[in-house]
Order: C-alpha cells, then structure tokens, then sequence
C-alpha cells in the first residue's frame, strides 16, 4: 500500500517539472480508481475489537467543478461520483463488509506551476454507502450510509485542445457507523485511493 501510493507521489512531483495554463472555468471528468480499503469491527463497550482486514478494487468516477484563479492560485469546488467495490471479509470470514460507492462536495485548492500542468489538494465533504452482511447480525442485513471527509493531492495536465489528464491520491478519513441490529457493533472503515483521469475545459 506504501508502494502504491509512493510511487503516485512521485509522479505528481515529475509532472511539475519543466512543463502558465490558467486554471479557470468548467470542468467536467471521468476517472479510474484503484482502492484499497480496510475496516474492523469494534463493540461499543471498547473491546473485543477485530483486526483491520484489507479489500483491494477498481472503480469508475465522474466530476464536475467550476474553477476561480487569482495570480495563479485556484479554487475549484463541484461535485463527484465515485465506485468503490470494496468487499472486506472480517470476523473469521462470516461477515462483509460492502463498500459500495461515494458522493459529495469536492473542492480543489491549487497553483498553476506551469503552461501546462497544475498542483493542487482535493478535499471532499460526503456520502458513502455501505452493506454489511453475516451472522453478527441478528435480523437480515444492514446497508445505508455513512457521512466522510477525504483529502489528497493531485496534478493536472492541460492541452491546447481543452483535454485534461488527471492524477490524484487521496485518504478517506476513518469512518464510523453502527454495525448491526442491537447497536452493540459499530465499524471503523477507511479506504485509499489512487485516481487517473481524463476531463475537458468548456
């Protein structure tokens, strides 16, 4: 997991090197995302406490902002859509955990470093929903959703043609929700993501 997103850190520090593209106006995206989620179990009394189990997935994702630059310096808040597909198995393997997708506010802060590419941090304010499924439950299943924050960093590529390239890391912040009928469970749940993507500026 450190590799993973070593190796993307070390992307986005390459693509700010030697390549001022104004960072303004409407963007709409697409993106690829790799995952990698964890999550345990833990009893509301503060023991009896799983380990963390690890679930790595592939998920798509769409994005639009509007962007406002000063001397360089952006803002650009939207909205976002992202699949996640993470299936953890906890609890000697009789229970999962479905992470299923996201939704919120997502806004980027950033500087045009070059022509062509920009830096910037991603912060995110929104849903994610989840399915929970096994014998800790003593009535059927349980799924919903459960509110996150998530923060990261990210380069863009520009094109005189409008197209966009995208790479992004980012964390979603651990997150808690109550894991089964009696609420004597809750489930601590966070995920890593490594994003590319392909957008266009109108």
């Amino acid at each position: 997991m450190k590799k993973l997103f070593l190796s993307a850190t070390i992307v986005i520090s390459l693509l700010s090197i030697n390549s001022m593209a104004k960072t303004e106006g409407n963007y709409l995206g697409v993106t690829l995302n790799k995952s990698i989620s964890q999550a345990r179990f833990v009893h509301n009394s503060g023991e009896g406490a799983s380990n963390n189990k690890y679930d790595e997935s592939v998920g798509l994702g769409v994005n639009y902002c509007r962007a406002f630059n000063s001397e360089g310096l952006f803002i650009a808040p939207g909205i976002t859509y992202e699949t996640i597909g993470a299936k953890i198995s906890t609890r000697n393997d009789n229970t999962t955990i479905k992470l299923n997708n996201l939704y919120g506010i997502k806004t980027d802060f950033g500087y045009d470093v070059s022509e062509k590419v920009s830096l910037y941090v991603p912060l995110t304010f929104g849903k994610m929903s989840y399915k929970i499924e096994g014998d800790l439950l003593s009535v059927g299943n349980k799924s919903g959703a459960t509110s996150f924050i998530s923060y990261g960093l990210g380069a863009s590529i520009a094109s005189s043609s409008g197209a966009i390239g995208t790479i992004e890391i980012s964390r979603i912040e651990p997150t808690n929700f109550k894991a089964n009928s009696d609420e004597s469970y809750k489930v601590q749940a966070a995920t890593y993501m490594l994003k590319f993507g392909v957008g266009y500026h109108f």
